[in-house]
């Protein structure tokens, strides 16, 4: 009689334990939306590439926007549109290194709010409603990996991702530079938070 008892207590210790680590993950992997999102959803994300930027830019961007159509995110279809205006994210390069919001960074997302314009370039926080598009301006002279690994963070900003604590997933494309955990394209762990957020 002992050994039932101890056997239904073992049982249900381990079911409640892997509840309970079922709850912890998802939990944890919720620590990267940013609540609000692109308005109009990534069922066809429209982006416009600047042409004053160079074939090398141009090519590593569109690179970039394809890599998040991956195997497990059913949800993102990318085009590429010529006409600035039916864009949800435009792509620019510059050297901005007079810009001490900035400097040090290898690009960033501006957010284009309902008829308020866009926020101020390194903003210390996201926007705190949904928006209509994004500008995305990548600094000059990076090498094509480089562009490649920037775009692809920064339209994870885009659509809806900030930066993971270094606690919770791997690796992510959404970690900054200089965590050993950056990827230079979006992970499983980025497409569960897409999948979550539309």
């Amino acid at each position: 009689m002992k050994k039932r008892k101890l056997g239904s207590f073992l049982l249900i210790v381990v079911i409640l334990t892997l509840v309970l680590f079922s709850f912890s993950v998802n939990a944890q992997y919720g620590d990267y939306i940013v609540g609000h999102k692109l308005s109009s959803g990534v069922s066809n994300v429209h982006y416009y590439l600047d042409p004053s930027m160079s074939s090398t830019y141009q090519n590593a961007i569109t690179s970039a926007m394809n890599s998040w159509c991956i195997s497990g995110c059913d949800v993102i279809k990318v085009t590429q549109v010529t006409d600035l205006n039916s864009a949800e994210i435009k792509f620019s390069n510059k050297n901005y290194v007079n810009n001490s919001a900035t400097q040090t960074a290898r690009g960033y997302t501006l957010y284009y709010i309902n008829g308020s314009g866009y926020t101020a370039p390194g903003a210390a926080s996201f926007p705190t409603t949904d928006w209509l598009r994004c500008s995305v301006v990548l600094k000059d002279n990076l090498s094509f990996a480089e562009i490649v690994s920037t775009a692809c963070h920064e339209i994870g900003h885009c659509l809806g991702l900030v930066h993971p604590s270094e606690s919770v997933i791997p690796s992510s494309v959404m970690f900054t530079y200089d965590s050993t955990k950056r990827t230079n394209a979006p992970t499983i762990y980025d497409v569960t938070q897409i999948n979550k957020i539309y």
